[in-house]
């Protein structure tokens, strides 16, 4: 996996259109060398604000009310909580369609430390009402998420994270209606996740293969998930979420609204109660929290086994 690649590939989509769609970028504190063409050929465009989020979202609201196409650029473990006010008020509830791009999302700025763990934020912008939540993990789609964030109608909240790759899913291409796609296909187990475990899930070698779906957008279509995992026996949740903050538990709900009994195991992260105070590296703080590749490994093989059985 490269460092960077997918934001460096969907920042330069952006900056390639920025005077044909009227771009500004605000940024909170952070930079990078994809942004060197924008700040020197145009450096209106760029408005780096310092380690103030409010302040960034709400002049990309601002901006946004003008007419201008914005984003937004921080550490995602900030963006979602300093400035919950400014996105719900000055983006949410105003339908501004600006993009809210974060980085070092998960464990991704893990170490740091519990203070840049990112490891809620869906949960929290999913209480926003209209905002998109969209998960950016494989550098081949980069530029279909910057054409479809180009275009947004509505708020997006987009997570990007410090390591991506060049997956190769059988379902090529992005459907933005239907919110997810098949990246491996198996029977019997189903993997769902999103952001860099999904890049694990991709890569894992299992004693038998699962389908591997990738849930890149929230909202997704219901019905349509439902319908897909129906056939499926286990359905595993694996992302870099507090357990009850992600998408598993909502997915648990959303089952049982629609009738469908089936055995659910979410791989999520529980903190006991209390933030660690050291500091590690993402695969570190992935094995403290049992959901490493090699977790997600054995579950799925002892889901088989069960099955089997």
């Amino acid at each position: 996996m490269g460092n960077n690649s997918a934001r460096d590939l969907f920042f330069q989509y952006i900056i390639g259109h920025a005077q044909e769609y009227d771009v500004y970028i605000v940024a909170a504190d952070l930079r990078g060398k994809v942004f060197d063409q924008l700040c020197e050929n145009s450096p209106s465009r760029f408005v780096q604000v310092g380690i103030a989020e409010q302040n960034m979202v709400a002049i990309a609201g601002g901006l946004a009310l003008s007419g201008k196409r914005t984003f937004t650029y921080s550490i995602g473990a900030f963006l979602p909580t300093r400035a919950l006010d400014q996105v719900r008020n000055a983006v949410s509830l105003m339908k501004l369609p600006v993009v809210m791009v974060a980085f070092e999302v998960g464990f991704g700025g893990g170490m740091y430390g519990a203070t840049h763990f990112s490891t809620e934020d869906c949960s929290v912008i999913s209480y926003c009402p209209g905002v998109e939540v969209l998960n950016l993990c494989d550098d081949g789609v980069a530029e279909e998420f910057a054409e479809y964030s180009l275009h947004a109608k509505s708020p997006i909240y987009l997570r990007i994270d410090r390591q991506s790759g060049l997956l190769e899913p059988c379902e090529k291409g992005i459907d933005w209606d239907k919110g997810f796609r098949v990246m491996k296909e198996g029977e019997g187990v189903v993997v769902l996740s999103y952001g860099y475990l999904m890049s694990l899930a991709f890569y894992a070698e299992f004693d038998m293969q699962p389908t591997i779906i990738d849930v890149f957008k929230r909202p997704f279509n219901e019905e349509l998930l439902m319908g897909m995992l129906a056939p499926y026996d286990t359905i595993v949740v694996y992302e870099e979420q507090q357990v009850r903050a992600g998408i598993g538990s909502f997915l648990e709900s959303l089952m049982f609204e629609h009738g469908i009994n089936k055995r659910v195991i979410l791989m999520g992260i529980d903190y006991h109660g209390e933030f660690p105070e050291e500091c590690n590296n993402r695969g570190g703080w992935l094995e403290k929290y049992g959901i490493s590749q090699k977790d997600l490994i054995r579950m799925v093989n002892r889901a088989f086994r069960i099955e089997n059985s």
